[in-house]
């Protein structure tokens, strides 16, 4: 599919952070631009209307057949971002159980904190995420792109890494991860495999991705808590997303590593041989197109889900203090 699991929580040991990459080992290679290309057609001597017709036809012939929803319900399916949306509430709440762990001055009460941590399936519910998604694979990719990645798909080694990448993504894989993290500890892995998969990760995005799941857990966290305070002080929900941008840095650096280290996990059964086709066709122009199009709806849902989840908040707060007042 292309997107490794999101491990939200790094691994600890004796209560500090884990990392499995050597210092010198630990600078990525910058990630490589392509610019686009455009081929341009001279004219000439063909008569007006022939000309206006072929203008016309221009557009259509650049964008290529869209795909229809038959095309895009297989992929969703097949390319394993269903799964990847299932898992996307867990993530969220161990998201959550971290900031409230790191809430010294107990903003909301256990029983708030219950509800909120039960409530937040319903904010990431796949049904109403899976259409944000579909709509953006839709408008980047053609119909010949979804056939294009689905013979990837379909292929023995595509089968094989959308295998990985769903098992690797369920809750019960977190804690095995972590066992795995202790074990590279005593036996670290080559500079070369660290740099490889570093590769991957750029070219599918999932650093990104695992930013997002945090970015958008901490903005519905504000903007649920903003909404409890008086009037005056209330924060503009723009003033919210640019005080939390500031952070994204920090995010992305901590993120880094722990992607790293699921995919070292994740793929640790592919050989060198493998990793490199699946590069390979993660930075064909149709691997690039369709993992920055499942990218773009990922972050789209998240947004979507984290408001949704910051209205919940506000309400789950209001009903609790007005039963206490009773």
């Amino acid at each position: 599919m292309g997107f490794g699991p999101v491990n939200l929580e790094p691994g600890t040991q004796n209560g500090e952070p884990l990392s499995v990459l050597k210092p010198e080992t630990r600078h990525l290679r910058r990630v490589e631009i392509f610019g686009a290309f455009s081929v341009g057609k001279e004219i000439i001597m063909i008569p007006r209307l022939i000309t206006l017709a072929g203008l016309m036809l221009l557009p259509a012939l650049a964008l290529g057949q869209p795909p229809d929803a038959g095309q895009l319900d297989k992929l969703y399916l097949k390319s394993g971002l269903a799964d990847l949306v299932d898992q996307i509430p867990a993530g969220v709440q161990a998201g959550f159980a971290q900031a409230f762990n790191q809430d010294s001055k107990g903003s909301l009460s256990r029983q708030q904190r219950k509800i909120i941590h039960a409530r937040i399936p319903m904010a990431y519910a796949s049904d109403d995420m899976r259409p944000g998604i579909i709509a953006a694979l839709a408008a980047k990719l053609t119909a010949a792109d979804v056939e294009a990645v689905m013979d990837w798909l379909d292929s023995p080694l595509g089968r094989k890494c959308t295998a990985l990448e769903s098992a690797a993504a369920t809750p019960e894989a977190l804690a095995a991860m972590q066992a795995y993290a202790v074990e590279l500890q005593q036996s670290p892995p080559p500079p070369e495999q660290v740099a490889l998969l570093g590769e991957l990760a750029r070219a599918v995005k999932a650093t990104e991705n695992a930013v997002e799941v945090v970015m958008n857990t901490q903005l519905a966290i504000a903007v649920g808590m903003s909404a409890m305070l008086p009037a005056e002080q209330r924060k503009p929900l723009e003033v919210i997303r640019y005080q939390l941008e500031q952070f994204r840095p920090q995010v992305t650096a901590a993120m880094q590593d722990q992607t790293i280290l699921a995919f070292l996990y994740t793929y640790r059964d592919l050989s060198e041989d493998e990793i490199q086709k699946y590069l390979k066709f993660a930075r064909s122009d149709v691997g690039a197109r369709y993992h920055a199009a499942a990218a773009d709806g990922i972050q789209q849902a998240l947004t979507a889900g984290s408001l949704k989840l910051g209205a919940m908040i506000t309400e789950i707060i209001q009903a609790t203090e007005k039963q206490s007042d009773i």
